[in-house]
């Protein structure tokens, strides 16, 4: 499930890019749909793969 969730991801939001934690679609994309998600949980998801 997680290979699939990382092949879901079409945009890794870097630190230095905007990030409005109150917008709903930011929301939705980030923690619910998985398209577009932040530097740190892109990377804790390609760490729970390797272990």
């Amino acid at each position: 499930m997680l290979k699939k969730a990382i092949a879901n991801v079409k945009k890794v939001l870097q630190i230095e890019d905007p990030y409005d934690f109150t917008d709903v679609d930011m929301y939705i994309s980030e923690f619910i749909t998985g398209t577009e998600i932040s530097y740190i949980n892109f990377e804790s998801l390609k760490e729970q793969i390797k272990v």
